[in-house]
This record gives structure tokens, C-alpha cells and sequence, in this order.
């Protein structure tokens, strides 16, 4: 039978803190966890953990993967580092696997992303 979000205590927007939650005094990439940690962290099983995004839009690793690639791309737009670094800042440890994920996800390579973000602005 599946329990109403409501009734487990969790909103919408708490999936997306769970997973968006870091070790305490973690920092960078090394705070950036897997679904192992991010239920260790909430005390509740991996297994359960799954279950709570079964009906998002998005599974628990590419939430994660998402919200490394939106501070990959914050981290771009205010010039804080070059790619290579950015991207193993936040635990992306191939810098060409990080530049397909990050095209796909914004549609120009990471390298560009700054000059298209001041144009925006």
C-alpha cells in the first residue's frame, strides 16, 4: 500500500532537502553523498530512501547529480574556479564526463557557460 507523503511528515520540497542534505561539517565534494550516506544521514534505509522518490520525476542519484551540476554551474557564472577544478569540487572526476553531462543539462559546454550567463543577465 503506498502512504501518502503527508502522512510520512515529508513535503515535496523535503525529498529534495534529504537529498540536498550534507555530512555535518562536511565540505565540497566530500559532503556531496550517495544514496548509502544520504539515508545513513536520515536514518532510514537505502531501500526506503528509493521508495520515497519512486513517484518523482527524478531517481535519488539523478536528483544528487542534478544539484552537483546546478553548483557546477553556479560556481561557472561567478567565475570561482577553472572547469577542471570546478568540476572536481564537486566530485566530478572526469572532466570530459562532466562536460557531456553538463551540455546535455544547459546545452553549451561548461567552458562557455560564463560568457552565456553574463549575456543573460
Amino acid at each position: 500500500m503506498l502512504v501518502p507523503r503527508s502522512m510520512l511528515g515529508l513535503a515535496p520540497a523535503d525529498l529534495e532537502r534529504l537529498v540536498c542534505a550534507r555530512v555535518p561539517g562536511g565540505q565540497g565534494a566530500g559532503a556531496m553523498l550517495g544514496s548509502a550516506a544520504v539515508a545513513a544521514a536520515h536514518h532510514i534505509s537505502v531501500r526506503r530512501l528509493h521508495q520515497l522518490f519512486r513517484h518523482e520525476p527524478l531517481t535519488v542519484a539523478a536528483q544528487i547529480r542534478h544539484d552537483r551540476l546546478e553548483r557546477c554551474r553556479d560556481d561557472l557564472a561567478a567565475g570561482r574556479g577553472t572547469v577542471s577544478a570546478i568540476a572536481a569540487r564537486w566530485g566530478f572526476g572526469d572532466p570530459a564526463h562532466f562536460s557531456r553531462l553538463f551540455r546535455a543539462a544547459y546545452g553549451c559546454p561548461p567552458r562557455e557557460y560564463p560568457v552565456v550567463a553574463r549575456r543573460s543577465r
